[in-house]
């Protein structure tokens, strides 16, 4: 067996825990933006990918698995309100679960070589691919959080 970084075995694990979060959910619950909320769980969904490219692979320096479309609709400071068609929610949730794969299996290989410091929102500094690993498992917990609190409201 393969050795697993734990802080990819952590975001393989939530990212599993979110999707079995959001099965049930219509299309209508999925796009939905719950009174109070500036955004749906869809648009959580594909944030996490979105922010997890930009964290582990631009500041890299490496290719992105995303289009620029994709991560436009879903960076920071975005809205499901300024979407003019909606996202593939199924190309969503195969992104979903692939990417933190391909992220194990591109940190085994040794794909992440160089990494640019960034200082995130919260103050947190990252200085690594191991730093930014780590900062995004809180990041998505965070977000895992708010998707458990839109459903309850849905």
């Amino acid at each position: 067996m393969t050795f697993i970084l734990p802080d990819l075995k952590v975001l393989i694990s939530g990212r599993k825990h979110i999707l079995k979060l959001v099965s049930g959910l219509s299309l209508d619950q999925l796009i939905k933006i719950p009174r109070g909320y500036k955004t749906n769980v869809l648009w959580n969904l594909g944030h996490l990918n979105a922010s997890q490219q930009i964290l582990h692979y631009k500041l890299s320096g490496l290719q992105l698995s995303l289009s620029d479309e994709y991560i436009s609709s879903f960076r920071k400071g975005s809205s499901p309100e300024k979407w003019e068609t909606t996202p593939d929610i199924e190309e969503t949730k195969k992104f979903f679960l692939e990417l933190p794969e391909k992220t194990a299996e591109d940190y085994q290989n040794g794909l992440f070589k160089t990494f640019q410091p960034y200082t995130t929102s919260t103050g947190m500094e990252l200085f690594s691919i191991e730093d930014s690993l780590a900062f995004n498992n809180f990041h998505e917990g965070m977000h895992c959080g708010i998707i458990q609190c839109m459903i309850k409201v849905l």
